[in-house]
C-alpha cells in the first residue's frame, strides 16, 4: 500500500514537471538572472558548496534553486532547457505540497473542493503567472520550503518534525530573506494568536520555538560560511520612496487581479480570452471573500478565545503522549493569511516601478491565496447536507475549472517565446569565439545557451567610463587573469552602460564588429584582459 501510494506521488510529480514544463516554455525563455543561478549549480556541483568568492544579493537561493540546478547540472551539463524544466519542476513540488495542506482532515466531497481550488489557481496557471511561477529563481523554492516547514509543525509536537521545519526555515532564510516575512514571522505570529485563542501558552510555544530555533541555526550557518569562506551579499536592495510605496498598494490589487487571469496585459502576455474571463472574476471573488473570512475568524478568535475555534484536530491524533494541544484548523489558515498578507508587504516595500517583473514579488501571496480558499471552501462542502447545494456546487466548479483549462490550451497554442541568446551563442561558436565579455543581459545567458563552449561574463562601466567587472551575480575566478576576445552588448539602452564607447576607451579600436541578430560584437585582434583594479 505504501509503495503505491509512494508511486502515484513520484507519478504525480512526473506528469505536473511535464505539464508545467510545457506551459513555461510558452511562458518564458528566460534570461541571465535564471542562467547566474543555474552557474551557481554548476558550481556547487563543481564541489564548491559554499559559492566561496561569488558576489550575490540577499536572494542568493543558495541552499533553494541552487540544489535543484546542481542535481541537473551533475546529470547532463549546463542546458538552456533548466531555465523552464527546474521552475517546472518545483513547481510541481509546491502543487503537490499545497494539495496536502488543502486537503488535510477533509471528507471525500471537501477535499475534492479543496483539491480543485488548488488546482485551479496555481496547477492551471495562467499564462502571466506562469511566467512568474515557472520562470527561476523567483521565490517559488523558498515559499515551498516554507510550505514544508508548515505541513510539519501543524502537529505540534516538538519531534524531528520540529528541528526539521526548524531548519528548512534556517536555510531558507540564509537563502533569501524573503523567508523570513512570509515563513518564520507568520508561524511566530500563528503561534502566538493560538495562546490568544485558546487562552494557553503551551499551545502556541512549539510554533514560536520553531521560529526562535530557525534564526539561531541561520545564525550559526552564516557564522560557519564566513568561517570557512562562503559567498559575501554585494548589493543590497535599493530603498523604494514613500511615494511609490503608497502607489504599489494599487499596484498589488493590479497586478494580483492580473496574475490570477482578469486584464492580462497583451505586451506581457497573451489576454484572456473574453468568453472565459468570467470564471476568473469568479476565483478573484471567492478569493477576496475566503481573505476577508480568515481575517474576521482570526480577530474574533483572538477576542473571544476558546468558543471561538474550528474543530481542534484535522487529523486523527497520533498516538503517544503529547506535551502541548495540538493545533486546530485555524493555525494553518492564520499562518496561510498571515504570510500571504506579509508577501503583499513584500512587494509595497521592494518595487521600484509599475514595471511587470516585479509581479515576482506576489507569487507566493498567490500560492498562499490558493491554499487557504481550497481549505475554506473543503471545510464549507463539507459542512453542507447532502443535496442540491453540493451538487450545484459541483456543476459551478467543473465549469470554473475547464475554463482554466481552456484558457491553459488557449496559451499553449500561441507561439512560444524565442530565445534571441541562443542565436547568439551559435553566431560566437561559428566565428570560434570563446570567451568574451558583455553587458548583464547579454552574459550568463549566453555561456547558459552555449552549454559553457562560449563564456561570456557580464560587465558596467566604471565612474571613467571604462568596462568593470559586475560586482554583482559573478564570481572572481571569471575575470582574473583572464584574456577576452570580443565584448558583445544589445542597444540601444544595454546594462550598466556597457556599450561601445566604453569598450574602446577599455581596450581600444576593435579589428571588427559585427551585427548578430541585434545584437553588437566587437572583436580585437588579440585578447585583452581587464585593467588592474577592475577584473
Amino acid at each position: 500500500m505504501v509503495g503505491a501510494i509512494g508511486l502515484a506521488i513520484v507519478g504525480g510529480l512526473v506528469l505536473a514537471s511535464w505539464f508545467l514544463y510545457v506551459l513555461s516554455v510558452h511562458a518564458s525563455a528566460g534570461n541571465s538572472d535564471g542562467a547566474t543561478v543555474v552557474l551557481e549549480g554548476q558550481s556547487f556541483a563543481a564541489g564548491h558548496l559554499t559559492l566561496k568568492g561569488w558576489a550575490l544579493s540577499l536572494d542568493s537561493f543558495w541552499l533553494l534553486d541552487v540544489l535543484f540546478y546542481a542535481i541537473f547540472v551533475a546529470i547532463d551539463g549546463l542546458r538552456g532547457a533548466y531555465l523552464n524544466l527546474v521552475p517546472a519542476v518545483i513547481a510541481a513540488l509546491v502543487v503537490l505540497v499545497s494539495l496536502r495542506l488543502a486537503t488535510l482532515g477533509r471528507r471525500r466531497e471537501g477535499a475534492a473542493a479543496a483539491a480543485l481550488t488548488v488546482i485551479a489557481i496555481i496547477g492551471l496557471p495562467t499564462t502571466f503567472f506562469a511566467s512568474q511561477f515557472l520562470q527561476g529563481p523567483l521565490h517559488v523554492a523558498t515559499a515551498l520550503w516554507c510550505l514544508v516547514a508548515f505541513l510539519l509543525l501543524r502537529h505540534g509536537r516538538m519531534d524531528w518534525r520540529f528541528w526539521l521545519a526548524a531548519v528548512l526555515f534556517a536555510t531558507a532564510m540564509v537563502s533569501d530573506l524573503q523567508a523570513l516575512f512570509f515563513g518564520v514571522v507568520p508561524v511566530a505570529m500563528a503561534g502566538a494568536a493560538q495562546m490568544v485563542r485558546r487562552r494557553k501558552v503551551a499551545a502556541g510555544v512549539v510554533p514560536v520555538a520553531a521560529a526562535v530555533a530557525s534564526g539561531v541555526i541561520a545564525i550559526v550557518i552564516r557564522a560557519i560560511g564566513d568561517l570557512i569562506g562562503t559567498f559575501y551579499v554585494n548589493s543590497p536592495q535599493q530603498a523604494v520612496s514613500h511615494g511609490q510605496m503608497f502607489s504599489n498598494v494599487g499596484l498589488a490589487l493590479s497586478y494580483g487581479t492580473k496574475l490570477l487571469g482578469i486584464g492580462l496585459p497583451g505586451l506581457v502576455s497573451p489576454a484572456t480570452p473574453k468568453h472565459l474571463e468570467d470564471a476568473h472574476y469568479l476565483a478573484v471573488l471567492v478569493i477576496a471573500v475566503v481573505v476577508c473570512y480568515a481575517i474576521g475568524r482570526l480577530l474574533m478568535g483572538l477576542v473571544g478565545g476558546p468558543a471561538v475555534l474550528a474543530p481542534q484536530i484535522e487529523e486523527a491524533e497520533l498516538p503517544g503522549a503529547q506535551r502541548y494541544p495540538a493545533p486546530g484548523a485555524d493555525f494553518l489558515d492564520d499562518i496561510l493569511l498571515l504570510a500571504g498578507m506579509a508577501d503583499v508587504a513584500i512587494f509595497i516595500d521592494l518595487t521600484q516601478s509599475a514595471a511587470y517583473p516585479y509581479a515576482r514579488y506576489l507569487t507566493a501571496a498567490v500560492i498562499f491565496a490558493a491554499i487557504l480558499t481550497g481549505r475554506v471552501l473543503g471545510r464549507f462542502i463539507d459542512g453542507l447536507a447532502p443535496g442540491w447545494w453540493r451538487r450545484g456546487l459541483a456543476v459551478l466548479g467543473a465549469v470554473i475549472i475547464a475554463a482554466f483549462a481552456a484558457g491553459i490550451a488557449d496559451g499553449i497554442n500561441s507561439p512560444a517565446p524565442v530565445q534571441p541568446a541562443a542565436a547568439l551563442a551559435a553566431f560566437l561558436e561559428q566565428h570560434h569565439l570563446k570567451v568574451g565579455l558583455g553587458d548583464y543581459w547579454s552574459s550568463s545567458i549566453v555561456t547558459l545557451e552555449s552549454q559553457g563552449k562560449v563564456v561570456v561574463r557580464p560587465v558596467v562601466t566604471n565612474l571613467q567610463g571604462q568596462l568593470l567587472a559586475y560586482p554583482r551575480n559573478s564570481e572572481p575566478s571569471w575575470f582574473n587573469h583572464v584574456g577576452f576576445q570580443f565584448f558583445v552588448f544589445q542597444p540601444p539602452d544595454p546594462f550598466g552602460g556597457a556599450n561601445q564607447v566604453a569598450a574602446e576607451l577599455t581596450f581600444g579600436k576593435p579589428a571588427q564588429i559585427y551585427n548578430a541578430d541585434g545584437y553588437i560584437v566587437l572583436v580585437w585582434a588579440a585578447p585583452h584582459q581587464l585593467p588592474p583594479g577592475q577584473a
